[in-house]
């Protein structure tokens, strides 16, 4: 009788191990699954960067922040040269190649705390926390320049392109994310349209 006992509640310790475990794989694979989604609803699909709507809500933590502590954050947006050139000329994939090529750049040259992101298109975008219009500069030539000596495989020839950059920083240049996103654009505009291939801060108009 006593050997018959023993061995139900091995019986039943295993069972209960079994289903224990069975809970654990579960939450597990729903762990995993939620990060996948979360994943996917966050960061572009072809760069692997953070997707404009991503940007917009850690800029705006950035925001919060600097309402808290009189630490400046800067933006860089960044446009690549005649991209239209290179998909109507070299065709998509080509173009798509670029993309991923510059993005990690982007997350090469950039330091750890510094969020990168697709702005849109052939656009993509950089906030610096901490970091006032100075250091962005030499962040945003640092990234010029190493796409400027990138070169990217073509059928047997090769591919070089530029990228233009605009500059700004708050609260110096501007006091909510709004402004900060219009003034880096307008930044970004004057560096396209000034002879592209250069970086441009809001200060640099003044």
């Amino acid at each position: 009788m006593l050997s018959e006992k023993r061995n139900f509640i091995d019986m039943f310790q295993i069972r209960l191990l079994e289903v224990l475990c069975n809970q654990a794989s579960i939450t597990i694979a729903n762990a995993k699954l939620y990060a996948k989604i979360e994943k996917l609803a966050t960061t572009d699909g072809l760069t692997g960067l953070y997707n404009h709507r991503r940007f917009q809500e850690m800029l705006s933590e950035e925001f919060k922040r600097l309402n808290r502590y009189p630490s400046p954050v800067s933006l860089i947006l960044v446009d690549i040269d005649y991209f239209k050139k290179v998909n109507d000329a070299c065709g998509h994939p080509v173009g798509d190649l670029v993309l991923k090529g510059v993005s990690e750049i982007i997350r090469e040259e950039i330091r750890d705390i510094d969020v990168p992101a697709r702005y849109g298109g052939e656009e993509f975008a950089v906030i610096l926390p901490g970091a006032d219009t100075e250091s962005s500069k030499i962040i945003a030539e640092r990234l010029r320049k190493a796409v400027m000596d990138k070169t990217f495989p073509l059928d047997g020839k090769s591919l070089k392109v530029t990228i233009s950059l605009g500059i700004a920083t708050a609260p110096v240049d501007a006091k909510y994310k709004e402004e900060l996103i219009e003034k880096t654009d307008q930044a970004l505009y004057h560096a396209k349209h000034s002879g592209r291939n250069q970086s441009v801060s809001w200060g640099d108009m003044q």
